[in-house]
C-alpha cells in the first residue's frame, strides 16, 4: 500500500512540473499573415512573415477565415514563440519556426 501511494505521488510531482503554455513567455510581433490554401489542395495554410523569420502557428484553427480573403494581411500578434522547427504540414521545402497564437488583430 505504501509502494502504491508513492508511486501515484511521483506521477503526481512529474505531471505538475510539466510546462503549461500559460508559464511560457509571449511577444507581440508585427507581419504579414499569408494565407496560402488549403492543405487538401497542397496549400500550406497560414504563414506568419516577420522581421525576424518565418513562423508557422500549431493552432491555425483560431483564426478567424476573414484572414482568407486578402491573401496577405499586414497583423499584429501576440505569441508563444517555442523556438523550434515546426512540423512540416505540408509539401513546402520551407523551415518554419513554431508559434502558438494568442491573440491576433489586424495592423
Amino acid at each position: 500500500m505504501k509502494l502504491q501511494h508513492t508511486l501515484i505521488a511521483c506521477c503526481l510531482l512529474a505531471l505538475s512540473a510539466c510546462e503549461k503554455d500559460e508559464d511560457v513567455p509571449t511577444e507581440t510581433i508585427e507581419g504579414t499573415l499569408v494565407w496560402t490554401g488549403d492543405y487538401r489542395t497542397d496549400g500550406c495554410g497560414y504563414i506568419l512573415n516577420t522581421a525576424t523569420g518565418t513562423h508557422k502557428p500549431i493552432n491555425e484553427s483560431i483564426i478567424d477565415d476573414t484572414y482568407k480573403a486578402n491573401s496577405q494581411t499586414e497583423v499584429i500578434v501576440k505569441i508563444i514563440n517555442y523556438n523550434k522547427p515546426a512540423q512540416q504540414p505540408c509539401r513546402s521545402s520551407y523551415s518554419y519556426n513554431e508559434i502558438k497564437i494568442i491573440q491576433i488583430q489586424p495592423k
